[in-house]
């Protein structure tokens, strides 16, 4: 498992695109906007997501909120840490792991009708993992040196 992003949940993504950019210096992968599905314990959310990474590693990830959803803005509105993202080699063998750890599948990203390589754990403090494929890995890195998207 090797950590290398951290998704943040944000109220409006075109104004901390910009802010965050300007106190760190950060830019930014074109915005992903689109249709997603995420299969949920009591069933699949259908969402309209809005994100971008930061260039610079350790990547950012800003994610803009949608209330009522896996992405909901924090109790109260605000904007919270969402996930800590981490590559692992085997994601069906690293799920069990974490499940047998007490982290539960809180999430996956569906295509097709099914979950894919993508999945998120939660364990009972609130603190999320996102699993990424590593076959991922060469798709994300061609879009963050300026690739298409590689979803």
């Amino acid at each position: 498992m090797q950590v290398f992003h951290t998704g943040v949940i944000v109220l409006d993504l075109d104004v901390a695109l910009r802010e965050v950019g300007a106190a760190t210096g950060m830019t930014w992968t074109p915005l992903v906007e689109g249709e997603f599905a995420v299969q949920r314990p009591d069933g699949v959310e259908a969402i309209h997501l809005r994100v971008a990474y930061s260039l610079e590693a350790p990547h950012l990830e800003l994610i803009e909120a949608i209330p009522g959803t896996f992405y909901a803005p924090a109790p109260g509105g605000g904007s919270h840490l969402h996930h800590v993202g981490v590559w692992v080699d085997d994601l069906e063998a690293e799920s069990a792991r974490l499940e047998a750890l007490g982290m539960p599948r809180v999430a996956a990203l569906v295509r097709d009708g099914a979950p894919t390589d993508i999945a998120f754990h939660e364990n009972p403090h609130g603190v999320r993992l996102e699993l990424c494929a590593a076959s991922l890995r060469p798709g994300f890195e061609a879009w963050i040196g300026g690739g298409a998207f590689p979803g």
